[in-house]
């Protein structure tokens, strides 16, 4: 199990995604974990590529199947969400999709 990539590149801009890499790096011999992972879709009706802040995974060591994956979107700063209006703010700035939706709509 490791962490992907082995060192956090020095290009890297949000500092929110530095810290949880840095905790992420504390348990990289349970999990298998992957910074900054894009993917391309599948047809004409998805977007052309999706980006994953973080993904977990939780690997068997004796069989082929996993355990779980976790896809984590990471956001710095005042990060907010309004219940009764459903509404995500970072920094009082409305976000056009929340961190729930990013992560979700990247992870199928």
């Amino acid at each position: 199990m490791a962490i992907f990539p082995p060192n956090l590149p020095v290009k890297i801009k949000s500092h929110a995604e530095k810290n949880v890499y840095e905790q992420l790096s504390k348990v990289k011999d349970r999990y298998d974990i992957f910074w900054s992972r894009t993917f391309v879709g599948k047809n004409k009706y998805e977007k052309n590529e999706y980006e994953i802040d973080f993904i977990i995974a939780d690997l068997p060591t004796s069989s082929k199947k996993c355990k779980a994956i976790l896809c984590i979107e990471v956001k710095g700063g005042e990060i907010n969400y309004n219940g009764e209006s459903s509404k995500w703010t970072q920094n009082n700035v409305e976000l056009k999709k929340g961190p729930d939706t990013q992560a979700k709509n990247a992870m199928y």
